[in-house]
């Protein structure tokens, strides 16, 4: 994982969306921010989900043309490990964004509201992927420096 820098005392991080990468992502208290425009269905995607489940994942925030399936689908893999696998304590929040851009999306980032009693906002981490290995590192990394000096996106950006 890439260190990308912080907003409000959350470390933002960048991650390829590979196997080989999922053993790196945050044992505890952390976001995804999950970019994608196509679907990443599959083996890989549900290896994923359960892998940012054992790894205590808070939130799992979808941006993109399709993150309503995206969102469905994680929460599909969460129904099935409860009702099927027997797994009694998920309490991962799921959430879409496809009438956003991407900074009013990434922001959101930095204002959830959804975190559990547990949490520790001061400690909060942000790993950010793109399901086609699309790099936005530089795009990030601007709307990061931007958030530090004061800018709030808008929706019509």
């Amino acid at each position: 994982m890439d260190y990308l820098g912080e907003h409000n005392s959350r470390k933002v991080y960048w991650s390829n969306y590979s196997e080989e990468e999922f053993h790196k992502l945050p044992d505890s208290n952390w976001i995804c921010f999950a970019i994608e425009n196509g679907l990443p269905l599959g083996e890989l995607f549900e290896k994923f989900v359960r892998v940012s489940i054992q790894k205590n994942i808070f939130e799992f925030k979808a941006y993109g043309k399709l993150s309503t399936h995206l969102d469905d689908d994680f929460d599909h893999i969460i129904v099935e490990m409860k009702v099927i696998e027997g797994y009694s304590e998920i309490d991962v929040m799921t959430t879409w964004h496809d009438k956003e851009n991407l900074a009013s999306a990434f922001w959101g980032c930095f204002h959830a509201t959804c975190l559990p009693d547990n949490a520790d906002t001061s400690n909060l981490k942000i790993v950010c992927f793109h399901f086609d290995n699309i790099d936005f590192r530089k795009e990030l990394k601007d709307y990061l420096k931007r958030f530090n000096e004061g800018w709030l996106p808008s929706d019509e950006e």
